[in-house]
């Protein structure tokens, strides 16, 4: 039986384009992003495909690598490819531009080649 928040996940997620192709889910690790890889799981599987689950270490927080392998290991139990990668943004930070900027900089390019990459239709994205 559905949640309330399984409920109203539905409901919006009704609204996406008809696409046969995977869904890429962007998963932190944290609460919120692991909340939509294992509705968006549900949902897409329902519908007959797997989303793909997309994790960036951005190389800014110690021991995030803490973080990548419970990424890996949640989707490897849920039976859904994972693409992670570490591009420390420190390094790609451009003049004039803060560290939160180039973080999300350094993150959209990441999903956008994985989303192309696994040819998605979307990139779904979780955040509080």
């Amino acid at each position: 039986m559905a949640d309330r928040v399984e409920l109203a996940f539905r409901d919006a997620s009704s609204r996406w384009e008809p696409d046969e192709r995977p869904t890429l889910v962007a998963v932190s690790g944290g609460g919120d992003s692991i909340a939509l890889l294992h509705l968006t799981a549900r949902l897409r599987r329902a519908a007959g495909s797997a989303p793909i689950v997309a994790h960036l270490d951005h190389g800014l927080r110690r021991g995030s690598g803490t973080d990548r392998r419970f990424v890996e290991s949640t989707a490897r139990a849920l039976g859904l490819i994972c693409i992670a990668d570490r591009r420390p943004v420190g390094p790609l930070q451009r003049r004039g531009e803060s560290l939160e900027e180039a973080a999300r900089r350094v993150r959209r390019a990441f999903l956008q080649e994985a989303a192309d990459t696994h040819r998605c239709g979307r990139i779904a994205l979780g955040h509080t």
